[in-house]
């Protein structure tokens, strides 16, 4: 796993963003957990409800981050159940996603 690359990821989310979107989920709460090192250890919880009233949620863990790709500013993910999908975060404006790992 790229330690440097899971820190600086998650550190960004955590910090950066005031809002997080998810495909076409703009607003969702984030929910944190420790960095322990740990390939399967949950770091970072998303959870929103739809515009039918049906909640969702998806859960990263540290060797999601690691593999993270980012494309045009998204970071692209895949969840515990091996579904990808892109995060935009936003601090009352885009931010571009540091690559610096």
């Amino acid at each position: 796993m790229n330690h440097k690359k899971i820190h600086s990821l998650y550190q960004q989310i955590l910090d950066a963003a005031d809002v997080y979107a998810i495909s076409k989920f703009e607003y969702v709460e984030a929910g944190f957990g420790d960095i322990t090192g740990q390939k399967e250890n949950e770091v970072i919880d998303f959870s929103w409800v739809d515009e039918v009233g049906n909640p969702h949620s998806v859960t990263i863990t540290e060797s999601a981050l690691s593999e993270a790709e980012i494309k045009g500013g998204d970071i692209w993910l895949s969840d515990t159940e091996g579904d990808d999908f892109p995060i935009r975060l936003f601090n009352r404006g885009r931010i571009s996603v540091e690559t610096a790992w």
